[in-house]
């Protein structure tokens, strides 16, 4: 775990909240499989109607030449792989609804900087939303498992926590 606690200890992530350490490892996985050179890869996008957030996606790869998504994650790292499949199978079918029936008016932003925002084109050919889980997931109904258990990755997530809590890691801004 020591190379991607190096990788993740300048983050300044909310690592209390315990799928971040599994969107952030999925975010490196997904980094690995598209080239900086031609991609980025983005976590923590929320998207909204009129103010009332409809959702957020939990990682998602723009091809860097025209914006657009090519990619989107649901994450999901917990015991019962079953009922976190089905929700994410879930929020990925009202994501769908979401840009099909709602398409203009929904805004997309950063969750860690709303300033960030990203527009509904970039979206609206709906790319491929794949789900993601802990190692545990193949064979569960997941598209891609990190190469780490659920055990490994809360490990990790202590680890970071603990960095955080003694000054040696970025902490959140908000």
């Amino acid at each position: 775990m020591e190379p991607v606690f190096q990788q993740l200890k300048s983050t300044s992530e909310k690592y209390q909240i315990k799928g971040t350490v599994c969107e952030q490892v999925a975010r490196l996985e997904l980094e690995q499989q598209y080239p900086a050179e031609e991609y980025s890869v983005e976590n923590g996008i929320a998207y909204t109607r009129n103010g009332e957030t409809l959702g957020e996606l939990d990682v998602v790869v723009f091809r860097k030449s025209d914006h657009k998504a090519v990619l989107i994650g649901e994450v999901k790292c917990c015991q019962d792989l079953h009922r976190a499949r089905d929700k994410a199978q879930s929020q990925r079918e009202k994501f769908n609804y979401y840009i099909r029936k709602a398409g203009r008016g929904i805004d997309f932003y950063r969750t860690a900087n709303h300033a960030v925002h990203f527009s509904v084109a970039q979206f609206e050919h709906l790319p491929p939303f794949i789900l993601i889980s802990q190692s545990e997931g193949r064979g569960n109904g997941f598209d891609l498992a990190l190469p780490y258990s659920l055990n490994e990755l809360m490990e990790l997530r202590g680890m970071l926590l603990q960095c955080q809590s003694v000054g040696e890691c970025s902490t959140p801004l908000h």
